[in-house]
Formats: C-alpha cells, sequence, structure tokens
C-alpha cells in the first residue's frame, strides 16, 4: 500500500480554514501536518497546503485520495493551492505492507 505521510483535514475543515483567512472557498484536503522524511516532505508539501487533485480528478473527499493511492504505482501527481497560487507535485511514493 503507497505511503504519502500527511496527516489530513477533511473538505469542510479546508473550507471554514481558508474562509477564516480570508481565501476563496476551494474543495479540498487540508495538510495538517507532513511527516519528516516521507514521500511529501521530499515533494515539498507543507503544512496548510490544500490538495485539490490527484492525477486529473479532484480531490473532494479522503475517499478520492485513498481510490488515488490504491491506483499509484511509483508516483503520484498532486495539485495544490498553497495560499493563492496553485501548482503541481510529483511525490515519489514509498510502500509498506499491512
Amino acid at each position: 500500500r503507497p505511503r504519502l505521510g500527511v496527516a489530513l483535514a477533511p473538505p469542510r475543515v479546508a473550507r471554514r480554514m481558508r474562509a477564516a483567512v480570508g481565501l476563496e472557498p476551494r474543495d479540498g484536503l487540508l495538510v495538517r501536518q507532513v511527516v519528516d522524511d516521507s514521500p511529501a516532505a521530499s515533494a515539498g508539501l507543507q503544512r496548510g497546503d490544500l490538495l485539490v487533485r490527484a492525477g486529473e480528478k479532484p480531490l473532494a473527499s479522503m475517499d478520492d485520495l485513498f481510490d488515488a493511492l490504491d491506483g499509484a504505482t511509483d508516483t503520484l501527481a498532486l495539485g495544490l493551492v498553497r495560499g493563492t497560487e496553485e501548482r503541481d507535485v510529483a511525490v515519489a511514493l514509498t510502500h509498506f505492507s499491512s
């Protein structure tokens, strides 16, 4: 199973947090924490990033991200919003067995 290395807040929390700081509400998953030395950290993800897309599919729920991770092999393309700036990152995944 692929490992990303982030703790996420659900979309409703992301919308409230963005509104609280005056940013436009958007669907997505808010990064609450990035694990040190994780694939997410290596790709440059930061606390406060809003993950809005995995590949070409929008991320409207945690299940959307889980589905994208289940279908990923070595790399997962993520679209994110940091403040008002949109960017794309490629995350080189590691795997762990359950």
